[in-house]
């Protein structure tokens, strides 16, 4: 199996807040045997949002491929803790 770089395009939603609240990616395959591979959209909704050291983060997102038969989430994620290598700058917090 040979990998190589590929470029993605997605498209991002966002609340009236500007908060991030979806990503979704038409360019990703799945196989259920690794060798036959089907491009299904994915998907990454995310949702509530809280502070994590001045910066507002989503808490909980979702790893989902959107199939013909409907949405298959394989992935639940909550966000506990953040720790930054770098001080932060205090504007457009």
């Amino acid at each position: 199996m040979r990998f190589v770089l590929v470029a993605i395009g997605a498209r991002l939603t966002f609340d009236d807040s500007f908060q991030l609240t979806g990503f979704v990616s038409e360019d990703r395959f799945q196989s259920e045997d690794g060798v036959h591979f089907q491009r299904y959209p994915w998907s990454t909704p995310l949702r509530d949002y809280r502070d994590f050291g001045g910066v507002r983060l989503a808490s909980h997102g979702d790893a989902t491929w959107i199939e013909p038969g409907g949405t298959f989430v394989y992935g639940r994620f909550d966000l506990q803790e953040v720790s930054y290598d770098a001080e932060l700058p205090t504007a457009g917090r």
